[in-house]
C-alpha cells in the first residue's frame, strides 16, 4: 500500500520536450483524440453525462462519464436495438410505471 512513497524518478518527464523547429512536441494520438473530442463538442449533438458509478462530482472518476450521441439517427438506432416499436428522441418525456420488473406505486416521468 505504501509503494507510492518510494523515491524514484517518474518515467514521464514533468515538462514536455521542446524542439526548436516545431515548438511543443505532443504525441500524435493525443492530438488526434483532442481534435475528435473538439469536433464532437462543436457539433452540438453530443451530450456528456454521468453514469451511476461516477460519484458526486463531474469527471471525478476516470471512465465513468460518457458522451452520448443525441442525433435522431443514433436515438432511432438505439431504440431499434432495444426492440422498441417507436423511436424516443432526446428531450422526449415518457411515463415510467415499472422499475426492475416491479410495478411502481406512483408513476414517474422520465426525460430521454
Amino acid at each position: 500500500l505504501c509503494s507510492y512513497e518510494r523515491e524514484y524518478k517518474p518515467q514521464i518527464p514533468a515538462q514536455p520536450k521542446l524542439t526548436p523547429s516545431t515548438g511543443l512536441s505532443l504525441p500524435h494520438w493525443f492530438v488526434e483524440e483532442s481534435l475528435q473530442e473538439y469536433t464532437r463538442w462543436k457539433s452540438g449533438k453530443w451530450l456528456r453525462t454521468a453514469t451511476r458509478g461516477s460519484g458526486q462530482y463531474k469527471m471525478s472518476s476516470y471512465g465513468l462519464d460518457v458522451d452520448l450521441d443525441t442525433s435522431p439517427l443514433a436515438c432511432a438506432a438505439a431504440c431499434a436495438s432495444l426492440g422498441l416499436p417507436v423511436a424516443l428522441l432526446c428531450g422526449d418525456r415518457v411515463d415510467v410505471k415499472r422499475s426492475s420488473g416491479r410495478i411502481l406505486e406512483l408513476q414517474e416521468e422520465a426525460v430521454v
